[in-house]
């Protein structure tokens, strides 16, 4: 679990190493913390369960990168569109091991 802020933004990471449902970013107002939008972190297909570990918020653009507890230690850039939080494309990226 990991909590940020963009903008007029809140954004909280929830996770949970045992209910794979519950893996989700939620973005809220931060004036009133109305629910804005919701970002399912559960994926069809993946061979291996990625936990989100952590959250983080590049300030120039509202780009969410969280980080995932598995061996490689995968990372995941998704893109913003700068205007609302609305999440329009997601990056995959694997750190290398020193």
């Amino acid at each position: 679990t990991a909590i940020s802020n963009y903008g007029n933004d809140v954004i909280v990471l929830q996770s949970n190493a045992t209910i794979s449902s519950s893996q989700q970013v939620i973005i809220l107002n931060s004036t009133d913390l109305d629910f804005r939008y919701n970002i399912s972190l559960l994926e069809s297909g993946l061979s291996s369960f990625l936990i989100a570990s952590d959250l983080d918020v590049d300030q120039s653009n509202g780009g969410l990168f969280i980080s995932h507890r598995d061996s490689p230690g995968t990372l995941k850039f998704y893109a913003s569109d700068n205007m609302d939080g609305v999440i329009l494309d997601q990056i995959y990226q694997k750190a290398t091991k020193v």
